[in-house]
């Protein structure tokens, strides 16, 4: 008896030793292929940074510049917002709410550009020369983790951004964060559409003439990403459910572009 407990504690222990070793194993191997992933994705944008501008005009028919403004209108700074504009890239966002900010001659304003990759912000410090540099912060990081004290902003902005990000739920959680108490949230982003016949034209564009306009760009990687993201992103009802469990309130979508766009907003409690 007393040989057989011992064989079977042992036998036990080598099982669960195995156990987790496999897990470990698959532990590290999905943090490898997320590391992958990553550094795939970062050579994809790095290589489109200079390009970028031009890609979403083509991409979007030079639609996303529309979209854009009325986003930040729907935004509608006031004297003293503190915007941080997660995933700015480019700055295409950012230069909107400049804009805006000069148009309504507002005062005590500022922007926080935050993205991941180095070079696209140096195309955003670039553009932003025109405009006063103490309206301005560039910030190297990801949505994820973002560097920053709990209610910094009063507004956040993520345009095209939120479909890039492994983990969105943790970036809405972020968002509401560092968010002021009665701060606005607002993702712009693609979306499915009811109407048949617009979606019918946005598929076909995007499986048959963008990869065209990639290969003659020399950037077919980046136009393939934003494909297959686009096609992969959930769906309206579905995102702002993530946004409502994220804590925000008032949370509502606005559709653009005959529904293939969508403007998401939220209010910190």
């Amino acid at each position: 008896m007393f040989v057989t407990r011992i064989i079977l504690r042992k036998s036990l222990s080598q099982r669960c030793t195995s156990a987790a070793r496999f897990l470990n194993t698959a532990h590290n191997t999905n943090a490898d292929e997320k590391r992958n992933a990553d550094r795939k994705k970062q050579t994809i944008f790095t290589n489109a940074a200079l390009d970028y501008d031009k890609i979403n005009d083509f991409a979007s028919l030079g639609m996303h510049r529309i979209w854009r403004k009325a986003f930040i209108d729907r935004l509608g700074p006031t004297n003293n917002t503190k915007l941080i504009d997660m995933a700015g890239g480019t700055g295409a966002t950012t230069i909107q709410f400049l804009e805006y900010v000069k148009d309504h001659n507002l005062k005590n304003c500022h922007v926080t550009v935050c993205d991941i990759n180095e070079q696209m912000l140096d195309i955003c410090k670039t553009k932003a020369t025109n405009y006063d540099p103490s309206l301005i912060t560039l910030v190297t990081a990801d949505g994820e983790n973002a560097p920053f004290e709990n209610d910094s902003f009063n507004a956040y902005t993520i345009c095209y951004g939120l479909r890039c990000c492994p983990n969105r739920e943790k970036v809405l959680k972020e968002a509401y964060r560092i968010l002021q108490p009665g701060g606005k949230f607002l993702c712009l982003e693609t979306s499915n559409t009811n109407c048949k016949l617009a979606q019918g034209f946005y598929n076909m564009y995007g499986s048959y003439v963008l990869p065209v306009m990639g290969c003659m760009l020399g950037q077919q990687p980046i136009f393939d990403y934003l494909v297959e993201s686009s096609k992969e992103f959930p769906d309206k009802e579905t995102i702002k459910t993530m946004i409502e469990e994220a804590g925000f309130q008032q949370v509502t979508y606005e559709s653009l572009g005959f529904g293939i766009m969508a403007i998401h907003s939220g209010i910190k409690a």
